[in-house]
């Protein structure tokens, strides 16, 4: 990460319904904390939304990726979590960012753990002292649990993301991280662990509360149109030479995923970063922005049906 903007640490926590007002006093009481802090800029905070967002989340901001890690790390920061850990329903989840930084890429590890039935608070310690272990090494950039969901998935998923794979792996082979696995393994029946690459999670960069999904839509859709038109050329020839339709189908999607998650949204994703910037918002950008892409759809149809004239 470079140090040419703010960092900001994300936390996105749930809270049980009951204990908002409790947790909302005692975030005024950490905020406070980490203002004294070298480094600290500000701090907000986005309360849950029911239904659409059950969670809060809370962006600190820095002016260095080392403020940020010497408040997350910080014994203050650690003695106060234990006082709102009877708010908590599970544990936070953790990202360190670079602000307006949209052309970073990532390596995360998918950790499935099997718990033994009546060890889910120990898991829940330990995952609340790995979090900002691992933070202290180079190239961190956040950590998410998901809890055991019934009917889907009976087992945690915890994904830790760090900025290149041999950061990650710097991470995964430490001594630091193989001694708390080896607490783990007392209560915990399995555990596995897979990496996972650039996706297409790394076409939107910014965090859930400052991403404007609908504009990220509105490009996808841009690029999704043409590519998918352009296929058909050669999906049908396919299909006439006797493929299924079904089949002929699942290449042509195959391609379009490819095509879309290396090639065409990264470059409109950086192509319209004057747009998709929340840093530099503004109503007349905004209209500007999407006036720009409502002319490509039309633009983008023309061609379209002008080459299904010709075909």
């Amino acid at each position: 990460m470079s140090t040419d903007s703010r960092v900001m640490l994300v936390i996105q926590t749930r809270i049980k319904p009951d204990k908002n007002n409790l947790f909302e006093q005692w975030q005024t009481k950490i905020v406070q904390a980490a203002a004294t802090f070298p480094g600290y800029i500000s701090c907000d905070t986005h309360k849950p939304n029911p239904p659409l967002n059950l969670d809060w989340v809370i962006t600190y901001y820095f002016t260095t990726l080392e403020a940020a890690k010497a408040w997350l790390q910080s014994p203050q920061r650690e003695n106060l979590l234990k006082e709102a850990a009877p708010y908590l329903v599970g544990i936070d989840n953790l990202y360190l960012m670079q602000e307006n930084q949209h052309d970073q890429t990532s390596t995360s590890a998918s950790i499935v753990t099997k718990v033994a039935a009546g060890t889910e608070q120990k898991f829940l310690d330990w995952q609340a002292r790995i979090a900002p272990l691992q933070s202290r090494f180079p190239g961190f950039m956040g950590c998410k649990v998901e809890r055991p969901r019934q009917g889907s998935n009976d087992d945690w998923i915890t994904l830790v993301t760090f900025d290149t794979d041999k950061n990650l792996e710097r991470w995964l082979t430490s001594p630091e991280r193989q001694k708390m696995v080896n607490e783990l393994q007392t209560f915990a029946s399995e555990s596995h662990l897979e990496k996972l690459h650039v996706g297409f999670g790394s076409w939107f960069k910014k965090d859930g509360a400052s991403r404007q999904v609908w504009k990220e839509n509105m490009l996808v859709l841009l690029t999704l149109y043409p590519v998918v038109f352009l296929l058909s050329f050669i999906q049908n020839p396919v299909m006439k030479a006797g493929v299924p339709f079904w089949l002929a189908l699942f290449f042509s999607n195959a391609i379009s995923t490819v095509v879309l998650g290396s090639v065409t949204v990264p470059w409109l994703m950086n192509f319209f970063d004057w747009w998709l910037d929340t840093a530099k918002r503004t109503v007349w950008r905004d209209f500007m922005g999407a006036c720009v892409i409502a002319m490509l759809y039309l633009l983008s149809i023309g061609c379209c049906w002008f080459l299904s004239r010709l075909v």
